[in-house]
């Protein structure tokens, strides 16, 4: 069905002739999401760029992904074979100028680390993303299990990467989503009102060139894991959020977060008042270049002793191992971050 319609002005002409313009496309009532609110594809560098996306499973994947170009009817994005359970999609060029969406009709992307869709875009094809993410599971507002599971994962022509705005995600949704992405310099804002269990584990891990750690508004942690290994060995990393919000933790929650960020010289305020065992365990180990100033006018990264905090079992872990200060035990009472 074609969302669009065009509006056509006759104007005449003092030559007795008539101009007919061509507005911006005027949108037809229809219930359907219009097509800049999907995810986007954009070619960001060369006269064109091509991305195709596989498909894993042990059987025919029932999902539905069709694309646009600019303001065209929406197209089939087929799979040319997937009889044997891997499907990889005819490739899609996107030429300089265009931008291409990508929508799935279906509530179904990915439902195991078995059975999954993983886009393909190698370092020689630059492709920057943007929009909407959640087209691809038809906007759905709550993500199942692994809905986005490895979806960029090695993608190294990357450049820019799209938001990241869920209610709740569940387990898995973003695990390994952008990791070894080395194109990517700046990481998406991160918002959702929930995170369970593994939800962004690993998310950008091994993204040597990512520089700036995105705003992470999640105020409530539901399981373990959760950011787990999320920026580890992003050796290129410099700034990350200011704060991280949820003030009750879960078991694994922040465990090797920053791991091996070698540039890191400011870490985010932590403002959890509810610790559980392994919480921050060694979430900026080998962070070399992190500095903390005992110096209360500047900002608190934590004061686990001055609010009477208790520790669960290994909840500060080797948290700032390989640093200037190697364990929780040889800090001041308060640590403080550069402003």
């Amino acid at each position: 069905m074609n969302l669009f319609k065009t509006l056509q002005i006759a104007i005449p002409c003092t030559m007795g002739a008539t101009i007919v313009v061509v507005p911006s496309i005027v949108a037809a009532t229809d219930n359907s999401k219009v097509y800049d609110e999907a995810l986007c594809f954009e070619c960001a560098a060369g006269s064109s760029s091509t991305v195709q996306y596989e498909a894993v499973s042990s059987d025919k994947m029932k999902i539905d992904i069709e694309y646009k170009i600019n303001g065209g009817e929406w197209q089939d994005w087929e799979l040319i074979d997937q009889e044997s359970g891997h499907g990889l999609s005819i490739p899609l060029t996107i030429k300089r100028r265009q931008k291409v969406y990508i929508r799935n009709t279906t509530e179904y992307l990915s439902n195991s680390k078995d059975e999954y869709v993983q886009f393909k875009i190698d370092g020689n094809n630059k492709i920057k993303a943007s929009g909407n993410i959640n087209s691809l599971v038809n906007y759905q507002d709550d993500l199942s299990d692994f809905s986005f599971y490895e979806l960029f994962y090695d993608c190294d022509g990357l450049t820019k990467a799209p938001d990241i705005t869920t209610h709740v995600g569940n387990k898995s949704c973003y695990y390994k989503m952008f990791a070894l992405c080395d194109s990517l310099k700046d990481a998406p804002k991160i918002k959702a009102e929930k995170l369970c269990a593994y939800a962004c584990e690993s998310m950008f891990n091994s993204c040597t060139h990512l520089t700036n750690a995105p705003l992470i508004d999640v105020p409530n942690l539901g399981g373990t894991a959760v950011f787990k290994s999320c920026f580890a060995e992003c050796h290129a990393l410099i700034n990350v959020p200011k704060t991280l919000p949820a003030t009750t933790l879960t078991s694994h929650c922040y465990d090797s977060m920053f791991m091996n960020c070698s540039l890191l010289t400011k870490a985010p305020l932590l403002p959890a008042g509810s610790l559980h065992m392994q919480c921050y365990q060694q979430m900026f180990k080998g962070c070399s270049k992190l500095k903390i100033l005992a110096d209360k006018g500047k900002n608190v990264i934590c004061d686990f002793r001055e609010r009477h905090i208790e520790f669960p079992t290994n909840a500060t872990r080797d948290m700032f191992a390989d640093t200037a200060y190697g364990t929780i035990e040889v800090l001041p009472e308060h640590f403080y971050s550069y402003e």
